[in-house]
């Protein structure tokens, strides 16, 4: 970030005309001396602003009256000033701590010739930016005005937005502000290289944060121009020909392990993990399937077990989202039986719904007689609260009455943009402690970042593989896609981040249509009717 804007600083005063720029060089070292209390106006490097010590005048005058406090004579007060000055310029008032931390870093910079902010800024003609004279010569001379200077600066911003959007992505895991940094890389420096392997980190956060509409014409551009690349043969194939076996081996173990775990076969995956772990040791998957043994603890109510591992997080990966989410459920086993109890000894008191006597008509069955009150609309009781349905009838050319036959009710997805909307959170395989621990993950995720509104999380069983997290209300589809492309950029790493990619989907549906998904059971096409709609928004 320093190397950018000193770079991009110089650039922009580079490109002013030559007067201006002159003019800016010498406000500036005027500005600084005055700052740094330097006398002249450093339009030249030579000189010295420094009184010999040889002829240095001593503190107190040889004049002074004795028994008099030297503060208290005008004239050796005024002595003394002028003194400083001509010794140490002026000074501006600052603290002492803040000047001995300056001189602590000139002292370091000197003892670590090697070190970031000793070495000749590129693009500067080989000047050292980090020298302490200010001059307007030595200023001037940082400026890159030739082209074998500008093409210098250039290489320099270059490789440090790679470091940095490479630093955003793989190191701190912010894909937001690594894929735009390396969208101006791509705008501002085209001919980069290796553009490849910027390419490649834009389609993995693209892929992560679902964003298939982007992550698509990279992959196309990637195939096109860097065929040859490794970084091109993983995004085309998936696979890292250069992967080292054991690594691959280690990764395929644990993610048998963490299916074991999800699919609720613990036994078998608590086994597996304990000779995993023996061979391989800690891994990438280790604060994940830490976290998810330990929700299996809780669940067979090991909660000192469970803690131990919890607290196993905590140590290895402090700082990481699991580790949060360790420690809060650390908290609540704390008090679980204090919850369990004020759950068992909560009462709840539903208001009594107000019910009204619908009004029933009673018809008049005999035409010779005129109306009576028994046709009238009177108020009478309904004892069976789901009385038959009337069914209409229709009189055939002989004119006998016949029921109306009804046509049944269709089954099919209908699709209306403008209806109330569920978000789904599609759980494929999952077992159901596990699922729970979804659902109130978004139950937290909602309450935090919708705190001024009330949403649900509920649950639902669609069939033996796939349940259901219907998340409400919003008004139409379009509401619920927005809270979709919210959520989804922080769902693998901050709502579920124990819960890979492939055990979970987003979609949207209406409560006609989940009514028809429920009798169906069929998900795969309701899938291709959502997209139909709604293409590339899941």
């Amino acid at each position: 970030l320093e190397t950018i804007e000193r770079q991009d600083s110089l650039q922009r005063i580079a490109t002013m005309p030559a007067d201006q720029r002159e003019d800016f060089i010498k406000k500036l070292v005027k500005q600084l001396r005055k700052e740094q209390g330097l006398k002249g106006d450093g339009m030249t490097t030579t000189g010295s602003s420094f009184v010999s010590p040889g002829n240095t005048p001593t503190l107190f005058g040889n004049n002074e009256s004795k028994g008099e406090w030297y503060f208290y004579n005008a004239t050796s007060k005024q002595k003394g000033a002028t003194d400083f000055k001509a010794r140490w310029g002026n000074r501006p008032n600052v603290d002492n701590w803040r000047r001995s931390a300056s001189i602590s870093a000139a002292a370091q910079n000197r003892n670590n010739p090697g070190g970031p902010n000793s070495q000749p800024m590129q693009g500067t003609g080989g000047k050292d930016p980090s020298s302490t004279e200010i001059s307007f010569d030595a200023l001037y001379g940082n400026l890159p005005l030739t082209p074998e200077q500008v093409k210098q600066s250039d290489d320099s911003i270059q490789k440090a937005m790679f470091a940095l959007g490479k630093s955003y992505i793989q190191e701190i895991e912010d894909c937001d502000a690594g894929t735009e940094t390396y969208e101006k890389l791509r705008d501002r420096f085209p001919q980069f290289n290796p553009m490849d392997e910027v390419l490649f980190n834009l389609y993995y956060c693209y892929n992560k944060n679902g964003d298939a509409a982007k992550a698509a014409p990279i992959k196309n551009l990637m195939s096109d121009k860097y065929g040859q690349s490794n970084f091109t043969t993983i995004v085309t194939t998936g696979k890292n020909p250069q992967a080292k076996t054991a690594n691959d081996e280690a990764t395929k173990t644990y993610e048998r392990i963490y299916d074991l775990f999800i699919e609720g076969k613990f036994d078998e995956a608590i086994n597996q993990k304990k000779a995993a772990d023996q061979q391989y040791g800690n891994n990438y998957w280790t604060p994940q399937l830490l976290y998810i043994e330990a929700v299996y603890y809780v669940r067979q109510r090991e909660d000192s077990t469970a803690i131990r591992v919890l607290n196993s997080i905590t140590g290895q990966f402090p700082g990481t989202p699991l580790a949060l989410k360790a420690t809060n459920l650390i908290n609540v086993l704390g008090r679980r039986n204090q919850i369990e109890e004020e759950l068992r000894n909560l009462v709840v008191n539903r208001p009594v719904e107000e019910t009204k006597s619908p009004v029933v008509f009673v018809p008049n069955t005999n035409p010779s007689k005129p109306d009576t009150a028994a046709s009238k609309p009177v108020q009478q009781h309904v004892v069976n609260n789901n009385p038959p349905v009337t069914k209409p009838t229709t009189t055939d050319s002989v004119g006998t009455n016949k029921p109306v036959v009804t046509a049944p009710k269709a089954t099919a997805f209908s699709f209306n943009a403008e209806t109330p909307h569920f978000v789904v959170l599609v759980l494929n395989k999952v077992d159901p402690v596990f699922v729970n621990e979804a659902k109130n993950a978004f139950a937290r995720y909602n309450r935090d970042t919708y705190f001024n509104k009330q949403m649900t999380a509920e649950l639902t069983e669609l069939d033996a593989e796939n349940r259901l997290v219907l998340i409400s209300p919003f008004k139409n589809a379009q509401e619920a896609i927005d809270y979709i492309n919210k959520a989804k950029p922080k769902t693998a790493t901050e709502i579920i981040p124990w819960l890979k990619g492939g055990k979970y989907s987003y979609s949207v549906i209406t409560s006609s249509n989940l009514d028809v998904l429920k009798g169906s059971k069929d998900l795969e096409a309701y899938n291709q009717f959502i997209n139909q709609h709604l293409p590339g928004k899941f």
